[in-house]
């Protein structure tokens, strides 16, 4: 026998309002229920709706290619810098000022996210992405010396600073689109990450002894802006609803969880990217990777392709809750 049934019998004197409301408490509980059950279903890909099918593949190529283009140039740039009078610190320089400038704008464009619309911040980021890309290798005309080196930190500060747009709006992106399933997703992406991140100083070693410098530059560049063309076709308008928030971002740096985390994920940064400019010319003198850009590319796969293999992995835990 139903409550509600109970109800009519036992206590005549009950009014129709509260009939109402116990009626309404029952549907608010069983939407309740529904909410938790649609929260812990599994993410399917086949099972997504075709607006988020075309989100989720333009984004993975984008982070592929992106990372690509960052990390390709690790086994043949410190020698083209030496013989261009940089010294080894000021190549690490050059490779950590992309990372740098990432950190110093990531904050700005998530300030101002919902004005700019994380669809337009995502598609500008990855064109300005590609075309510094593009313009990175050109520089083997430019003249030795310091004006080699500024050339080198304008392009890739600006490269960072699309790489910072794109990404600030891509979390966004993946917050609105996939919310019961942001951090299977965001695992997801990121292993596209790392398999750029691994396929990069492969692909770019490649490339570079079949074309010279530029030449790597020039397709992964190039293969950017198209996948970003099809973007502007394909990616549906992502709703960017405001939602004010009073504190400012000193008060996130004050909370000693937001601190951890940073610690944690600069540590695990630091780890993987302190080889990029010293490898290379660590392993040159072997006399099996003498004057093969592709096999000293090779050497850059062990880091970053455990990373790749794990990511998903922690993403699914990270879901699921288990500790």
């Amino acid at each position: 026998m139903s409550d509600e049934k109970e109800i009519d019998e036992t206590t005549p004197l009950i009014n129709t309002s509260q009939k109402q409301h116990l009626q309404s408490s029952k549907n608010e509980d069983s939407g309740s229920t529904s909410s938790q059950d649609k929260e812990k279903e599994e993410f399917s890909f086949s099972g997504t709706s075709r607006r988020n099918k075309i989100l989720l593949i333009s984004m993975a190529m984008i982070n592929f290619c992106a990372s690509c283009g960052f990390s390709l140039l690790a086994p043949f740039f410190p020698a083209e810098a030496a013989k261009k009078g940089a010294s080894s610190f000021v190549t690490g320089l050059i490779f950590g000022d992309f990372e740098f400038f990432i950190f110093l704008t990531s904050p700005i464009f998530g300030n101002y996210l919902t004005r700019i619309g994380s669809r337009f911040m995502f598609i500008s980021g990855v064109m300005v992405c590609g075309s510094c890309s593009i313009l990175f290798g050109l520089l083997d005309r430019s003249p030795d010396g310091d004006i080699y080196i500024i050339m080198c930190f304008l392009c890739r500060s600006m490269e960072a600073l699309g790489a910072s747009a794109y990404v600030t709006a891509l979390f966004a992106i993946i917050a609105s689109s996939f919310p019961n399933h942001v951090t299977t997703v965001l695992g997801l992406l990121e292993t596209f990450s790392g398999i750029g991140m691994v396929a990069g100083p492969a692909i770019g070693g490649a490339l570079y002894e079949a074309g010279g410098f530029g030449f790597p530059f020039f397709v992964v560049g190039s293969f950017v802006i198209c996948i970003g063309v099809v973007c502007i076709l394909a990616m549906p308008k992502i709703d960017d609803a405001h939602k004010p928030f009073s504190k400012s971002i000193l008060y996130l740096l004050r909370n000693p969880y937001i601190i951890f985390v940073a610690l944690v994920i600069s540590a695990g940064s630091f780890a993987i990217g302190f080889i990029d400019p010293t490898l290379a010319k660590h392993v040159s003198p072997i006399p099996q990777l003498n004057n093969k850009a592709w096999a000293i590319g090779l050497m850059f796969m062990i880091s970053t392709g455990t990373y790749t293999l794990t990511a998903p992995l922690w993403g699914y835990l990270c879901d699921k809750k288990v500790w």
